[in-house]
This record gives structure tokens, C-alpha cells and sequence, in this order.
């Protein structure tokens, strides 16, 4: 069974509504979410969501992070997430003003079903 630890995502963003599906878990796989990272690189606050969508949920999301304000030049880190994502299931995250920019990278490991 292989467990490699990787990059789950990593970006900017800088759109309101910026971001989206972040991470797919690739079939055969399971991923464990270990840590994500989120800096706001302008002046200005923000507010981001972070959401898991499962392959059998039919499009329904689960908050992991509703609506988190994020002062300007401010960096939030989560550091034992530790969610569980099945083969198939979507990681996204999501910002929700127009006005502020914000960077992401998320951790993980990714092992064989």
C-alpha cells in the first residue's frame, strides 16, 4: 500500500468566488487533509469557505470553515485538520469578496484502497 505525502493545492484567490475545486482524490485513492495554510496578501479583510464534497452526496458540500474572516495582511494556519476524503471527493475553497486577495497551500497524504 503506498502513502505519499504531497501538495494537495496551492494558489491565489483573487476573485470573488475565487478558488473552487482545489483537490480531486484520484480513484483507487483515499487522502487525509492534513494542514492548510491561508494568507491574506492585501490590505483589505476577507472572508473564506472551506468545503468537502463527497462522490456520493450528489453535489451537497460540508463546511469544514463557513464564512472565517481574515484581517488584512493576516495568515491563518490549520495545522491538524485531519479530515478524511474519499476516492473521488472534492476539496474547494472559496473566497467571498472582490476586494482582497488571498494565497492557499494544502497538505496531505494520499494512500492506496
Amino acid at each position: 500500500m503506498a502513502d505519499v505525502s504531497k501538495r494537495l493545492g496551492f494558489g491565489v484567490m483573487n476573485i470573488a468566488g475565487g478558488g473552487g475545486g482545489v483537490y480531486t482524490v484520484p480513484s483507487g485513492k483515499k487522502t487525509f487533509i492534513k494542514s492548510m495554510t491561508i494568507c491574506n496578501i492585501t490590505s483589505v479583510e476577507g472572508k473564506f469557505s472551506v468545503s468537502i464534497y463527497p462522490h456520493v452526496s450528489g453535489g451537497i458540500s460540508y463546511n469544514l470553515v463557513s464564512d472565517y474572516l481574515l484581517k488584512g495582511n493576516d495568515t491563518i494556519t490549520i495545522p491538524f485538520l485531519d479530515q478524511i476524503l474519499e476516492e473521488e471527493d472534492v476539496l474547494a475553497i472559496y473566497k467571498s469578496n472582490s476586494t482582497s486577495y488571498f494565497n492557499f497551500y494544502v497538505s496531505g497524504r494520499e494512500v492506496d484502497v
